[in-house]
């Protein structure tokens, strides 16, 4: 297996940390970009973090110059859904600058606790919304290969009752030519780990057949 540069960046600690040691374990080389770099403790000869702003373009372009691989956790939040889809819109646009062949962007909002009730279902709506529209930016790259782990479709379905609402325990995870995997939502750190490694294989075979 080839050695990879992967950088890693999003709100989501406890998320950044599980999978950058997971990444670590496989034998890469990992960069955290985070706000503070205090907060982000690890030893590792492999390891290093710097302090980055996902919203600085330009300065996130340079930081991933040279990398192979940009992980981004930076997942919706109710009260600024919107940041969601200008943090990957300015990373899209990072990547391009600096080069990178592959970015893997979580769209689905792990510390947000589901739930089976019309007050969730309320809730959910603009996050899906949101991811849409987070979708159709990575859909019109073509310059790098690229997967986005959303829940667009968390399938809440009204059951006999109309007070009564299911939540699914699968969420989507979209790649280039409208490829669409279903994974467990509880097995989405390991999903991303994964993806590392298969986006390579995926995006020589891309760019084989151009």
């Amino acid at each position: 297996m080839k050695t990879k540069k992967i950088a890693i960046l999003g709100t989501n600690s406890q998320a950044l940390w599980q999978i950058t040691e997971e990444i670590l374990q496989k034998g890469h080389s990992v960069m955290a970009i985070v706000d503070d770099p205090r907060e982000f403790r690890l030893t590792h000869s492999h390891f290093v973090v710097v302090k980055g702003n996902i919203f600085n373009t330009i300065d996130i372009a340079k930081y991933i110059d040279g990398y192979d691989t940009v992980v981004c956790l930076y997942e919706p939040e109710t009260a600024c859904l919107k940041e969601h889809i200008d943090a990957n819109r300015s990373l899209i646009t990072a990547a391009k600058i600096a080069g990178v062949n592959q970015v893997i962007s979580l769209g689905h909002p792990m510390s947000l606790k589901l739930e089976n009730t019309k007050v969730f279902f309320d809730l959910w709506k603009p996050i899906a919304f949101i991811q849409s529209e987070t979708l159709d930016l990575f859909k019109k790259e073509d310059q790098f290969a690229w997967a986005y782990l959303h829940s667009i479709d968390l399938f809440i379905k009204r059951r006999t009752s109309p007070d009564r609402y299911t939540v699914a325990d699968e969420i989507s995870l979209s790649k280039p030519k409208g490829l669409t995997k279903i994974i467990e939502i509880d097995n989405i750190i390991n999903e991303l780990v994964s993806e590392v490694d298969r986006l390579s294989y995926v995006w020589q075979e891309i760019e084989t057949s151009l």
